[in-house]
């Protein structure tokens, strides 16, 4: 969650994105799927869903990792919305490194194998480049990376 509730534009200022949106389900996933399974008839989420927490908890751990502090802080991850108001599902957040301060790279969660070019659209309009998470798909090139959510996953923590 950006506690600003504000994401980063990808340009060389890293300029702060008005519209950006806190992301507030830093918790396991899995807890999405306990209404359902305690309570017949509830509705199951959407494998997209999971993913998304999932990768938006192995990001929050990750800059937690390299900046101490910044999961309690509420300063890990954020969203964003795009031009037609889609929302990208955990925009950048700036981070230090040895070059001074830079941004995590974009990321859109989707649970698809077919059509996912699609998907890359918001994020190549948006930002010019990030990674979209895939159920399967691996294409790293171009400029928007379709990534597998449980490698991407893997590569975060």
């Amino acid at each position: 969650m950006n506690r600003t509730g504000r994401g980063l534009d990808a340009g060389a200022a890293l300029r702060w994105v008005a519209g950006s949106q806190y992301k507030l389900y830093l918790t396991d996933p899995l807890l999405a799927w306990l209404p359902a399974l305690t309570s017949p008839g509830l509705h199951r989420p959407e494998y997209t869903a999971p993913s998304e927490m999932t990768l938006a908890v192995a990001l929050a751990r990750a800059i937690d990792e390299h900046d101490e502090g910044r999961w309690v802080a509420g300063d890990t991850i954020g969203y964003a919305r795009t031009g037609s108001g889609n929302e990208i599902d955990l925009s950048p957040v700036r981070i230090p490194s040895a070059a001074g301060p830079t941004a995590t790279t974009p990321v859109e969660s989707t649970w698809i194998d077919a059509g996912w070019r699609v998907d890359t659209r918001g994020l190549g309009a948006k930002y010019g480049h990030g990674i979209l998470a895939t159920k399967s798909v691996l294409d790293l090139d171009q400029p928007v990376r379709a990534v597998p959510a449980p490698m991407l996953a893997s590569l975060l923590g």
